[in-house]
């Protein structure tokens, strides 16, 4: 079989995954959503019984918790950190797609066909699930260390670009808009996978809560993704001190 044949082949048995031919590279996919009724409902059974473990909301205004393309990521990641094969392999997620890329067409069929064989094993993968978000959650409270608002996680990391599920929607922006975004320019948000953007004024983002932070790449410059809350009240702002 031709490569064409072999990409074929492979999407129709292994659905919802599927790989695309980039010239060079080979990218093996898995579109997601960000929201209840968005979201690619493959495998996030898993994803929500982590959530109930961890004490925490299935979905808040209106987000998944957990599930997005990092969270895949760092699921696939811990599924096949000791296999030989995996240094053949980068990633390039977003909140809305589960994106593993490789030179190597083969490398991608063999782990895109084991991890769906993985993924629909239900008490397995929610082993696997647990496992990776306790460390991924572990690392991103590391990272939270004295963040508090965008505003000030855009002043503590400098020249980094960011990936943000916020109540107004998925924001993507590299460092040079993270910086005009401190001096007042607003961004481009949208709602989902193929939405058309609208626009978020820097004074209704800046102050916005940041509720979880993690390194995604360190290639170049960092790019952390990070889960924004709603706006913080008078008393959250100014905690009140007891005399």
């Amino acid at each position: 079989m031709n490569t064409e044949q072999r990409i074929e082949k492979f999407n129709k048995e292994n659905a919802p995954f599927y790989l695309v031919d980039h010239g060079k590279e080979y990218s093996l996919c898995l579109l997601l959503g960000g929201t209840p009724t968005a979201a690619a409902k493959y495998g996030q059974y898993a994803f929500d019984h982590y959530a109930e473990v961890a004490g925490k909301p299935i979905e808040e205004n209106g987000w998944l918790t957990y599930g997005d393309g990092y969270d895949w990521e760092c699921v696939f990641k811990k599924a096949y950190e000791n296999d030989p094969a995996f240094r053949k392999v980068y990633f390039d997620c977003e909140s809305s797609g589960f994106f593993c890329i490789s030179e190597d067409l083969s490398a991608l069929e063999s782990f895109g066909k084991s991890f769906k064989d993985l993924c629909e094993n239900h008490d397995e993968f929610i082993k696997l699930v647990e496992s990776a978000m306790l460390e991924s959650d572990a690392e991103k409270e590391e990272a939270l260390q004295g963040i508090r608002t965008v505003r000030e996680m855009i002043e503590v990391h400098p020249n980094s670009s960011f990936d943000m599920v916020t109540p107004m929607g998925y924001v993507v922006i590299n460092a040079e808009q993270a910086s005009d975004l401190l001096k007042g320019k607003p961004v481009s948000g949208f709602l989902g996978f193929g939405d058309p953007p609208h626009v978020i004024e820097a004074e209704d983002l800046l102050p916005l809560p940041v509720e979880s932070l993690a390194l995604e790449s360190s290639e170049g410059s960092d790019r952390y993704h990070a889960l924004i809350g709603m706006p913080l009240t008078v008393e959250e702002q100014e905690p009140t001190m007891s005399m």
